[in-house]
Formats: C-alpha cells, sequence, structure tokens
C-alpha cells in the first residue's frame, strides 16, 4: 500500500520499485498495480479499510503495490492545508509510519486518471483499478489503461460477488502472490470469472431457476477487462 498524490508520482514509485522490489526475467518487465480510490469519509473506508491498512500492507508486500489516492506521510507542517491523520502502519522493524490524507490530493489524483483513463466512471464511493505497469526502460514506466479490471466496491456488495473488501483484496494478494512476475490485469479477469463462475453454475443449475442466467451477467460483468483510453 502506497501513497499516491499524482501519475508522475506512481511512475516514479514503479520505476524505483521495478530496480529494487520486482524481481522479474520477462521482457518487457510487467507488473500488475491497483489505483484505490478510498475517500477516508467513505463509510467502507472507514469501515473496512482504514482499520485493517497495516494488514494489507504487510500482505501485499512487495507481490502487488495498491497506490491510495490522497493518502500519504511525512507530510512537512503546513504543506497539506487539508490533512487529517488516518491510520498507522509498520515495517519489519516495528518503525510506524502515520498515514494522512488530503482531500484536494484525492481529487488532484482522480483528475488526473480521467484524463488518461477516458471511459473511466468514478463511482463516487470505493473504486479499485488493477491495471498492468510496464518498465519500457530503466527510467521509464508506462500504466496500461486498454487491459483494465475496474472493481467498484459498493456494486460489488450490492450484487453479492464479494462479501468484504478484506476478502476482495485477499483473493488479489493471492494470485499476485503466486507468481508475481506472471501477474497481468487480463489473466486476473480470466481466473476470477473462471473461478466464481463455477459457483454461479452450481447455483444455476440447483436452483433449476432459468432466469439466474441474468444474475450470472450481473455477476459476472464486474470482473470484465475494459479498456478504459
Amino acid at each position: 500500500m502506497l501513497p499516491a498524490y499524482t501519475l508522475d508520482g506512481i511512475r516514479q514509485m514503479l520505476s524505483e520499485a521495478f530496480r529494487t522490489r520486482y524481481a522479474s526475467n520477462s521482457t518487457p518487465r510487467v507488473r500488475m498495480v491497483g489505483a484505490l480510490f478510498a475517500p477516508a469519509g467513505a463509510s467502507i473506508t472507514k469501515a473496512e479499510i482504514l482499520p485493517r491498512l497495516d494488514d494489507f500492507h504487510h500482505r501485499s508486500g512487495n507481490n502487488i503495490d495498491f497506490f491510495c489516492a490522497g493518502y500519504g506521510a511525512y507530510w512537512p507542517p503546513g504543506w497539506v492545508p487539508d490533512e487529517k491523520a488516518v491510520a498507522t502502519t509498520t515495517d519489519s522493524f516495528g518503525n510506524e509510519t502515520k498515514w494522512k490524507y488530503s482531500s484536494k490530493f484525492f481529487n488532484d489524483l482522480l483528475n488526473e486518471m480521467k484524463k488518461e483513463a477516458k471511459n473511466w466512471k468514478y463511482s463516487g464511493e470505493v473504486d479499485l483499478l488493477l491495471l498492468n505497469a510496464l518498465s519500457e526502460s530503466e527510467d521509464e514506466v508506462r500504466l496500461d489503461f486498454t487491459t483494465c479490471v475496474t472493481l467498484a466496491i459498493s456494486r460489488l456488495k450490492a450484487d453479492k460477488v464479494i462479501g468484504t473488501v478484506p476478502e476482495l483484496f485477499e483473493q488479489i494478494f493471492s494470485y499476485a502472490e503466486e507468481a508475481p512476475d506472471l501477474a497481468r490485469a487480463e489473466r486476473f479477469s480470466d481466473k476470477s470469472g473462471v473461478s466464481v463462475g463455477r459457483t454461479w453454475l452450481v447455483d444455476l443449475v440447483t436452483s433449476h431457476l432459468p432466469l439466474k442466467t441474468g444474475t450470472l451477467w450481473t455477476k459476472g460483468h464486474h470482473y470484465a477487462i475494459v479498456d478504459l483510453t
């Protein structure tokens, strides 16, 4: 879980990660990452994300990075007028990082993202975009908005695709953990659709209700790959 204020800042952190944290034998070097838009005041954020931020931080490790829009740490006093303290994480040595949140930084990154991902419609609640980052040279990283999975978490819950945010995050962390170097947004889409689809098919067959095919589509489309450009 990493702070995010600007797209350039995300690309810079990814460049550093490809140099120091992402082991890779692929060419070009690719890593699936997440862009998390979770306003600090949203009910899902307060109930399910901020209280578990330290857990998520350690669980994701170097397998996958979520860039958290509007969040940061170590801000100089007075540098961010609208900052508010929201959570604390620890590293493997027990050192604490006190996370803060800025609504302005959140909105700034949101507007930047919408300019590059023109087909993405922010839900207004908590959204997670999964996309591929490509390290095309030592100092250049490109974010691929042509193959994305867009997860509007309140809608996932409403459609009973997931029960909780930690359940969704663990699904993603587990996928990335299997082979971080091979993790791709499109492969996650395929695997998630097949995995959950088996359960839906069993429900369909055992219920003897043909109309439930509509429910299959309602649930399955959440994991679809979309071109946001």
